[in-house]
């Protein structure tokens, strides 16, 4: 293809791309009379979805990955079917989760957008209350820099005396010096936009969890870090052309610019264009890997999860010094 061929269909390309753009933003900014109707909505966080995550069982994550689990820095994500934690998920169900904390317990929510820039201290109980209204429904016309969600900021001696019960994941770098747990809680259709951070774990303790995830060198299709993630499922997820178009343009800029790394071959896109997802069943955990792209949606009216993000260089540094030494003392191994 020459130059000037090349350059047309860039340009050509991006107009049609700025054209889906404001066709989403007219539909995202459609009337809430239009909006709010159950049956007009085409991803549904209450139905079945598809996974397309490697499932383990914790046997599984043994035999594979060896006695300390998955492994430091692993490079993509996975889904671990365990169900434990009976002692956590007794605290924090949604009759019981007040009586752990003292009378006018406060907390301090986060915006839901890329960033969680945005900060507002209640009481735990009146948060409860907020999650409750709307039948306990976050709609997608919300924006997310403007919808209050409990996650993040559970690092006091209260939420430790809750957080302490939580038995930690299969890895190699879970053990207690090189973990932070954060406990979160959301209605239906609440979640975090797309982001990315370092590596760690998730479980989802009461309801269902649904996670979408794109490698390092795969920013996510269309999306502002003010929508909602169920906005995006909406109007971006379930329109294929415009994730098989925005897809085909990013193998032409590989293509054009010559830049295909070893990273990029082993974290292939998917065909369609889609992320990575899979919903968490109770019990359930996914690792996600470092740096990548993620977003979650919770799928339940009580959406209660825990998160363990983990110091995974640090590990290895410490690791290289105790080979050193000969000391290889403070391997964890979750028991099954």
């Amino acid at each position: 293809m020459t130059l000037t061929a090349r350059a047309s269909l860039r340009i050509a390309t991006n107009l049609f791309f700025f054209i889906i753009i404001l066709t989403s933003i007219k539909q995202a900014n459609a009337s809430v009379k239009e909006q709010d109707k159950a049956d007009s909505w085409q991803w549904l966080p209450e139905a079945q979805h598809p996974c397309t995550i490697q499932r383990y069982t914790l046997d599984e994550i043994y035999e594979t990955f060896g006695p300390e689990g998955v492994p430091a820095l692993h490079e993509t994500p996975l889904v671990v079917v365990a169900n434990g934690n009976d002692k956590l998920r007794q605290l924090t169900q949604e009759d019981t989760i007040l009586s752990n904390f003292p009378p006018n317990f406060t907390v301090t929510l986060s915006s839901s957008n890329s960033f969680s820039q945005h900060r507002r201290t209640v009481p735990l109980e009146t948060y409860l209350d907020e999650m409750s209204h709307n039948n306990g429904i976050t709609s997608p016309h919300q924006l997310s820099n403007e919808s209050w969600y409990l996650f993040g900021e559970t690092f006091t001696e209260d939420w430790k005396q809750v957080t302490k019960h939580y038995e930690l994941p299969p890895g190699q770098t879970c053990q207690p010096e090189y973990v932070a747990l954060s406990f979160g809680v959301g209605n239906r259709g609440s979640g975090v936009q797309w982001h990315i951070h370092g590596p760690g774990f998730s479980e989802a303790l009461h309801g269902r969890k649904h996670w979408v995830l794109y490698p390092p060198h795969y920013s996510p299709p269309f999306f502002h870090h003010d929508q909602s993630t169920r906005n995006w499922m909406e109007y971006t997820y379930t329109n294929e052309t415009k994730l098989r178009l925005y897809h085909a343009d990013f193998l032409l800029k590989q293509q054009q610019q010559d830049v295909w790394q070893k990273q990029d071959k082993q974290h292939s896109i998917l065909p369609n264009g889609r992320p990575y997802e899979c919903t968490l069943e109770p019990g359930d955990l996914i690792y996600f890997p470092d740096r990548w792209h993620h977003a979650t949606l919770n799928c339940d009216p009580y959406t209660a999860f825990i998160s363990t993000f983990t110091s995974d260089h640090l590990y290895l540094q410490d690791d290289q010094k105790r080979q050193k030494t000969g000391n290889k003392e403070g391997l964890f191994r979750r028991e099954l």
